[in-house]
Formats: C-alpha cells, sequence, structure tokens
C-alpha cells in the first residue's frame, strides 16, 4: 500500500471486456493515478484541468473496444510524478474527442 515512488516508472496492465448487456462502446480507456481516492454520488464529469499529468493514455486512442466475449489487454508504462496510491480506469476524454458505436443488441442477453 506505500504510494508510488517519483520518477519511477510502473508497467500498467489490465484487461477489458465490454457487458453483454452495453447499448454503445467507445475508444478512449485510461488509467488516472490520484493521490485521494476519487469518489462522488453526483453526475459529474471526471475531467479535471488538473488531471492531465496523473493520466496515463495508452495507445488505444482510436481503437473502439467492443469485444463483449473476449478481453483486450491495455497495457502501458506511467511515470510517477509520486505519491500516487490509487488508479481509476475509464474514459476521461470529452464526448467531442471520444469515438463510439451503438452495438446491436445480443440475442443471448437478459438486459
Amino acid at each position: 500500500e506505500a504510494p508510488l515512488k517519483k520518477g519511477f516508472k510502473y508497467c500498467v496492465k489490465f484487461n477489458v471486456s465490454l457487458s453483454e448487456a452495453s447499448k454503445y462502446a467507445s475508444n478512449n480507456i485510461a488509467a488516472r493515478f490520484t493521490n485521494k481516492a476519487y469518489s462522488t454520488e453526483a453526475k459529474v464529469p471526471m475531467i479535471t484541468k488538473e488531471m492531465d499529468e496523473l493520466l496515463m493514455h495508452f495507445d488505444n486512442d482510436l481503437t473502439i473496444q467492443s469485444a463483449r466475449y473476449n478481453w483486450s489487454e491495455i497495457c502501458g508504462v506511467y511515470t510517477a510524478t509520486g505519491g500516487e496510491k490509487f488508479i481509476t480506469l475509464g474514459n476521461f476524454m470529452s464526448d467531442e474527442d471520444t469515438k463510439y458505436e451503438r452495438m446491436k443488441k445480443d440475442p443471448t442477453s437478459k438486459a
């Protein structure tokens, strides 16, 4: 549970898969590193001005993650600014900067 060390490079790897009930798939899967846990009950954007240096975009910005029954590996190297203890995964780009596609309904889905 030790925080990340400034200047150190960390291998970041995780897998993503689109839910069978998802109506849309998008690109721009990223990791956000912070010193405090991110939490909100409100419907607010997760995009902030100060997050640029703590955001790690992978080489998948053009790839829409639409695999429902398979997992896609997301992998990259993050250089820590120091003190980061939490990681949040998601799409932190604006709607204008995000590519998406509407998914066809999965005939086997109960949702």
